[in-house]
C-alpha cells in the first residue's frame, strides 16, 4: 500500500465545507515535500458534487452510507475504520470545527494515534518523523510536538488560520467509493434532531459566509449601529480593522487582520470605510468577493475590491439597506460629518 496523508473532509449536500478545503491544500503542501498521495476522506449520504483534485486531493475516498446524512461521531468513527483499510494514513488533517474537535481526539483514540491539537504548523520528514507547533497559554506561545517516523499522527487545525489556496483546475483525482450499512455504524450515542442555521450576528467569522467590515471611517461610536444594519440586512457577521478594535467599539472575536491570527476567506466581504492596508488585507484577501465601500478611490482595499462604491458612507448604506429589504428607520444622523483616514 502506498503512503499517503488524510484530509478529512465535512460537507452538506455533496458540497465540501470552506474549512476542509483549507487542510486539504495544506495536506497538499506536505504530500509535495515527502512524495506520498493525499486522500479526502468524505464521509457522507451522497459524493462530492465537485471534484476535489484541484484542491490538492489525489484520492477523493466517499465513504457512503444512509447513516452519514449527519454527524455522529460513531458515523464517522466507522468511516474511518473503512477507510484505513486500504488507505492507512500517515496523518490525518482535520479542522477543528465543532464537529472535527468532537472527533479528532476520539479518532487518536479509537486507532492508537498521536494528537496534535490547536496545531498552527507542521512539518515532515522520513527519517525524523512529524513536528508539530501547537498553540498554548491562549496563543502567547507555541509548544512544539515530535511524533516517532512510521506513527500516525491527528493534526487539527483552527479553521481560518490556512487560508484557502487557489484551485489547480488541471489537476485530476481518483474517485473511490467505499459504502457502509447500518451494522457497521452502529446505534448514535447521541441523536440529532435538527439543525439549526447559525447566527450571522454570533457566529465566528471563521465560519461566517458573508462579513461586513468597517474602518475608522465611522466618525463616531453611535454611528457604528448602521454597518450593524447594513450586516443584518445582508445576513452577515460584523468585522473591523485594528484601530476600530484599539477604540474598544468591537471585542477581538470580530477583529480582521494579521492582529487576529485568522485568514479568513467567506463567500462576500464588504469593507466600509476601511482603506486597507496590508495587515488588514493580509486577514481577507482570500475572500470570493469583494466589495469597497470608501470615499478614496485609491484606498489599497479598492483596488483589490471587485466593486468598489466610491462615496459617503453615511449615504451610501442607508439606501443599500433599504433597497435590499432592511429597515428603513437609520440614524443618518452623520451624513455630513467627514469620513477619517483609516490606518487599518
Amino acid at each position: 500500500m502506498s503512503r499517503s496523508i488524510w484530509a478529512w473532509v465535512e460537507s452538506e449536500r455533496g458540497v465540501a465545507a470552506e474549512a476542509s478545503l483549507e487542510v486539504l491544500g495544506e495536506a497538499r503542501r506536505l504530500a509535495d515535500k515527502l512524495k506520498i498521495r493525499v486522500v479526502a476522506v468524505c464521509p457522507s449520504a451522497e459524493p462530492q458534487a465537485e471534484s476535489l483534485g484541484p484542491r490538492g486531493a489525489d484520492v477523493e475516498l466517499a465513504v457512503l452510507s444512509p447513516g452519514l446524512d449527519r454527524f455522529t461521531v460513531e458515523g464517522a468513527l466507522a468511516a474511518a475504520a473503512a477507510a484505513a483499510k486500504d488507505y492507512p494514513p500517515e496523518a490525518v488533517l482535520i479542522a477543528a470545527t465543532a464537529r472535527g474537535s468532537a472527533l479528532a481526539p476520539r479518532l487518536a483514540a479509537r486507532f492508537g494515534w498521536g494528537y496534535a491539537p490547536n496545531s498552527v504548523m507542521f512539518e515532515g520528514d522520513p527519517a525524523q518523523g512529524l513536528e508539530v507547533r501547537r498553540a498554548v497559554l491562549g496563543g502567547k506561545a507555541d509548544a512544539l510536538l515530535r511524533f516517532q517516523p512510521g506513527s500516525t499522527t491527528v493534526v487539527a487545525f483552527p479553521p481560518g488560520l490556512i487560508g484557502l489556496d487557489p484551485p489547480q483546475p488541471r489537476r485530476r483525482s481518483e474517485r473511490v467509493v467505499s459504502e457502509l450499512d447500518g451494522a457497521d455504524i452502529g446505534p448514535a450515542s447521541v441523536a440529532v434532531l435538527e439543525t439549526i442555521p447559525a447566527d450571522p450576528a454570533t457566529v465566528s467569522l471563521d465560519e461566517a459566509e458573508r462579513i461586513v467590515a468597517g474602518g475608522l471611517g465611522f466618525a463616531e461610536r453611535e454611528d457604528w449601529a448602521l454597518l450593524e444594519r447594513t450586516a443584518a440586512a445582508l445576513a452577515g457577521s460584523v468585522g473591523a480593522s485594528k484601530p476600530v478594535f484599539d477604540r474598544g467599539w468591537v471585542d477581538q472575536q470580530r477583529l480582521i487582520g494579521q492582529s487576529s491570527g485568522r485568514r479568513l476567506a467567506p463567500q462576500l466581504f464588504v469593507g466600509v470605510g476601511v482603506s486597507g492596508s496590508t495587515h488588514f488585507v493580509e486577514g481577507m484577501k482570500d475572500s470570493a468577493s469583494i466589495v469597497a465601500i470608501n470615499r478614496d478611490k485609491g484606498a489599497p482595499l479598492a483596488a483589490l475590491a471587485e466593486l468598489t462604491l466610491v462615496g459617503d458612507l453615511y449615504q451610501i448604506l442607508p439606501e443599500l439597506i433599504r433597497r435590499i429589504g432592511g429597515t428603513d428607520e437609520l440614524n443618518t444622523a452623520g451624513a455630513a460629518r467627514p469620513l477619517e483616514g483609516d490606518s487599518s
